[in-house]
């Protein structure tokens, strides 16, 4: 179900707000843990933001514009002109952290892979004018990371199992 959710094992995080404040992004986990019936399985969520007549805010439309399909997402900024979003995804194999821009349509994103290398690839942002995209990788400093996406990409490992290496991983 999307949304913001209060249930156990849910969590929505790396909320960012449209240049023009009337949508906001963010991702979306389904652990559920408590029940059995979450996956550990994220997708991305957009939603306009309206205010009432009587000064209430509220969050309407909300939709998922990227599937809950195995890959770990992390939302980040939006393009300065609102057309869309960067975020990152695993892709191709587990714990493969690739950088993509989402052009946000009725029907969801038209995607655009920027990155392909075993490596974390995050913290993303365009520069003012779009021509550029800035962000943080590990690409260039080979790491811990670097050796763990290179394993599981040799490994062949899907991005169905990030919701078991994700967790492990971040916690070092």
């Amino acid at each position: 179900q999307p949304g913001f959710g209060a249930r156990e094992g849910f969590d929505d995080y790396h909320a960012y707000w449209s240049p023009n404040g009337h949508q906001v992004v963010w991702t979306h986990l389904d652990w559920n843990f408590v029940n059995g019936h979450g996956q550990g399985k994220w997708d991305v969520e957009v939603a306009d933001f309206v205010v009432s007549p009587t000064g209430v805010p509220s969050l309407t439309n909300i939709r998922v514009v990227r599937p809950a399909n195995g890959s770990w997402y992390e939302t980040q900024w939006w393009a300065p002109n609102g057309s869309g979003f960067l975020y990152t995804q695993t892709s191709g194999t587990a714990m493969d952290t690739e950088l993509f821009f989402c052009l946000l349509t009725p029907a969801g994103c038209i995607v655009r892979q920027l990155t392909d290398s075993a490596a974390w690839n995050e913290q993303a942002l365009f520069t003012p004018d779009m021509k550029d995209v800035i962000f943080m990788s590990s690409r260039d400093h080979p790491g811990f990371f670097n050796t763990f996406a290179q394993l599981a990409q040799d490994a062949n490992l899907p991005t169905g199992l990030d919701y078991l290496l994700t967790l492990e991983d971040l916690e070092r």
